[in-house]
């Protein structure tokens, strides 16, 4: 899940939108999810699973892009 700080607002996969959506990421080791931001704060929160379902703890980071 991706959150804009200034709007509150998340990333669909498309747009900027009120209701919250998870994007799957890509890689096993390092993930990855390729998107172009806007100067401002955002929060980036990411969990994962195994082929087992075993579910990890929810992990959360804020991060500024700047111009």
């Amino acid at each position: 899940m991706i959150q804009r700080q200034s709007d509150s607002t998340y990333w669909d996969g498309t747009t900027w939108v009120n209701d919250w959506s998870w994007v799957d990421a890509t890689g096993t080791e390092t993930w990855s999810y390729p998107m172009s931001l806007e100067t401002g704060t955002y929060v980036a929160i990411a969990w994962s699973w195994d082929g087992a379902n075993n579910i990890s703890n929810l992990h959360q980071s804020t991060f500024g892009v700047t111009s």
